[in-house]
């Protein structure tokens, strides 16, 4: 009966009669390695930052989800999934990704558990989805606690401590030593909530003071508004704001006063006649404006204008009659509303143009930008322009980050796709004939790179350190890329067994995995390290060599045959294929077969190698025949079975084709 497995942890159970003289290996497996996995194993799992992570299972070997502890690593840009079977299973998760994303861990197409990142939790499957044992206070952080409910006491919180008794709700200082305590109930009517609101930044209530009580006075002060609504609230009238250097009184009286000294604004007298001797102000000051009587003095006027002096003519300022005048003219100055205006002319000469009288003369901004010729724009601000017709042109080439393409391109006469040019970090224009073709009708774009014209085909089969390189032929449109993995090696390590005959069996060898991957030209940078995988050797039990073209697309090596015991009657697996990856078309290589063992005196039948998609795996073997190598690219050696002198033999080699069309 053949072995099965527990539904669980994925040991292996013995069939009846099976293994016969080998299932100790087996059960040490199972208690030795999968169960210690499973009650205190320990494995980092990196998260992918782009798709979901899916533990590994394996039945009868380890893998990621047997392990107890998962610790969680990777750089992460968001939330991101790790999948786990649906088993019933205990795990510890540590999510220790960098990034600050948390990790979600379930089963497929579940819910599970949220694990913050930094997080440690305690979850268990209960065969449908991960649910956390702990409560949410446990998922919290130091740095960032949150209580809704229930009732906290003698927490410390940062530097301070928080004291909740009888009496008081009392806040301590990191060392204890002095206690802020809010009395519960004192001089309190009814529940009653404290508000603090700060803003955005920081702020400080000072209550030094050895005793702070805001009465309702208080309050209504406080709260207002503004100092409008405060200078209300006081009861303060208007001449409370002026300057006790600038007083305004415009309404009322003052009465009982000292006379006002003229160096103060006042006439030093409390009688009219008094005050204008004091003044300085002659007879003229008590005449009316419409009985003016002037019986002396001077008022001067010549040829060349009438001049104004000030009061100790020291100064003269004279209006020119007849200068530059075409005819006799009239200045009115009007000066609108009852306040006070100045024409300030200091500048030695200022003369109003018609264009300027035609500026100033214009009712608004609106009508002076019409006068100057100004356009829309000119109202735009530097860091906010909307332009939304006409043209730019003549400008230094508008960045990528500033949604122009960074490149000055022109029109190619042609239907064109804009696109990134990786090799040149700028954009271009791909024309029909750079590897695409564009129907302008439909509004479509497809490959133009086909298997017709100029073909040229290179085989890379000789290794050397660090690989060797194939470089871009000019006028290159596209190619088709092979790569396939070195085939398993078939030696073995001889045991010697019953009457000291050397007796030593091993499976088949693996074949290497091929990968092809069709590669249009604008994708291909230039040179590309072609690197061939090695046959595993007939020396020891090894892998074959990975092969890869660059870093699109490689393939690894097929697997040695597993290896049976002395004189162990039963089969001896055969070793695993090898794997393609990152081609348009991936492929396994076959594994290699089975090596048979029976009958007595013993028997042996050796599994062949695995073939590779070129073919050549090597041809299963009798007992006394000598092992051939693997005949084609990346094919397997055949098994071995050693109770002579029967010597291994080496995989295939691995091969890279490069087609080149044009």
């Amino acid at each position: 009966m053949a072995s099965t497995y527990s539904p669980n942890l994925r040991l292996e159970l013995i069939g009846t009669g099976d293994q016969q003289g080998t299932w100790g290996a087996t059960t040490n497996t199972n208690l030795g390695t999968l169960l210690e996995e499973a009650i205190g194993g320990y494995v980092s799992v990196t998260v992918s930052d782009v798709a979901d992570t899916t533990l590994t299972t394996n039945n009868g070997s380890a893998d990621q989800s047997r392990n107890a502890v998962i610790n969680l690593t990777g750089a992460l840009t968001g939330a991101r999934n790790v999948i786990c079977p649906a088993i019933e299973k205990v795990y510890i998760v540590k999510n220790s990704t960098t990034g600050g994303q948390s990790v979600t861990f379930k089963v497929s197409g579940q819910t599970g558990v949220s694990v913050p990142n930094g997080a440690t939790y305690l979850l268990y499957v209960n065969g449908t989805d991960a649910v956390a044992v702990t409560g949410t206070m446990a998922a919290q952080l130091s740095s960032g606690v949150a209580i809704t409910g229930g009732t906290v006491s003698g927490v410390t919180l940062s530097n301070v401590s928080v004291v909740a008794n009888a009496s008081s709700l009392g806040v301590r200082d990191s060392d204890g030593s002095h206690v802020l305590s809010i009395a519960a109930g004192s001089n309190l009517t009814s529940n009653i909530t404290l508000t603090f609101t700060t803003g955005t930044s920081d702020r400080a209530l000072d209550i030094s003071a050895s005793n702070v009580t805001i009465s309702t006075a208080g309050a209504a002060l406080i709260d207002d508004a503004d100092a409008s609504a405060q200078r209300t609230t006081l009861g303060l009238g208007t001449i409370a704001t002026q300057n006790a250097n600038n007083v305004s009184i415009s309404g009322g009286s003052i009465t009982g006063i000292t006379d006002l000294a003229v160096a103060d604004g006042g006439t030093g007298a409390s009688d009219a006649s008094t005050a204008r001797t004091n003044l300085g102000v002659g007879t003229l000051g008590t005449q009316n404006a419409n009985a003016v009587a002037i019986t002396g003095g001077t008022i001067v006027a010549n040829a060349s204008g009438i001049s104004i002096r000030d009061a100790d003519a020291s100064n003269v300022m004279t209006i020119a009659v007849g200068s530059n005048l075409t005819a006799n003219t009239t200045l009115t100055l009007t000066t609108g509303a009852t306040t006070n205006r100045t024409l300030d002319i200091s500048a030695t000469n200022v003369t109003i143009s018609t264009a300027g009288a035609a500026l100033i003369d214009d009712a608004d901004a609106a009508a002076q930008r019409t006068t100057l010729g100004l356009g829309t724009v000119a109202t735009q601000n530097s860091n906010n322009v909307s332009i939304t017709g006409g043209s730019v042109t003549g400008i230094t080439d508008l960045a990528l980050a500033d949604g122009g393409t960074g490149a000055s391109l022109s029109d190619p006469n042609a239907n064109a796709v804009l696109g990134w040019n990786d090799t040149a970090n700028t954009m271009r224009f791909f024309t029909a004939g750079t590897g695409i073709s564009i129907d302008a009708a439909t509004n479509t774009i497809a490959s133009t790179v086909t298997a017709g014209g100029n073909y040229v085909m290179q085989a890379f089969t000789n290794t050397t350190p660090g690989g060797v390189t194939w470089t871009k032929p000019a006028g290159l449109k596209a190619i088709k890329v092979t790569v396939v993995g070195g085939g398993g090696g078939a030696a073995t390590v001889p045991g010697t067994g019953p009457g000291g005959v050397v007796e030593y069996t091993r499976g088949g060898a693996g074949a290497g995995g091929a990968a092809i991957e069709y590669i249009p030209a604008p994708s291909i940078p230039g040179p590309v390290t072609v690197t061939v995988g090695v046959g595993g050797p007939a020396t020891a039990p090894t892998a074959g060599g990975t092969s890869s073209f660059g870093t699109f697309c490689s393939a690894t090596g097929g697997s040695a045959g597993a290896a049976g015991t002395p004189s162990g009657a039963g089969s001896v697996r055969g070793g695993a294929g090898g794997a393609g990856s990152g081609g348009t078309i991936n492929f396994t290589g076959q594994s290699g077969g089975a090596t048979l063992v029976y009958g007595s005196p013993t028997l042996f039948v050796l599994g062949s190698g695995g073939s590779s998609i070129l073919g050549g795996g090597a041809q299963g073997l009798f007992q006394n025949e000598n092992a051939t190598a693997g005949l084609a690219y990346g094919g397997g050696a055949p098994g071995l079975s050693t109770p002579n002198t029967r010597t291994g033999a080496a995989g295939g080699q691995g091969i890279v084709i490069v087609e080149e069309f044009y």
